[in-house]
């Protein structure tokens, strides 16, 4: 399946302006003609802002749950084997 991951709006913030803004992500098989000229029109109102979406590599991702704290030490190899088979 060919999805293409579209953002409205950037992530939930206040703009210098003090405005809200919230994120809404809108997942769709870009092979679907009534969904990409939705998107389409939903952009020509020009009330709407995009932004990108840069896709994390795996090396990003293990990075990113290593500075989050989301990783697991165990004191030997026996330690782990029996937190797997637990």
């Amino acid at each position: 399946m060919f999805c293409e991951t579209f953002c409205i709006f950037v992530a939930e913030k206040t703009t210098r302006k003090g405005k809200m803004m919230t994120s809404i992500t809108l997942n769709y098989d870009e092979r679907n003609t009534l969904a990409s000229r939705t998107i389409e029109y939903i952009l020509s109102l020009g009330v709407f802002s995009t932004e990108k979406t840069k896709k994390m590599s795996e090396l990003e991702m293990a990075l990113q749950e290593i500075e989050n704290g989301e990783v697991n030490k165990y004191e030997s190899v026996d330690d782990l084997l029996q937190k797997i088979n637990a």
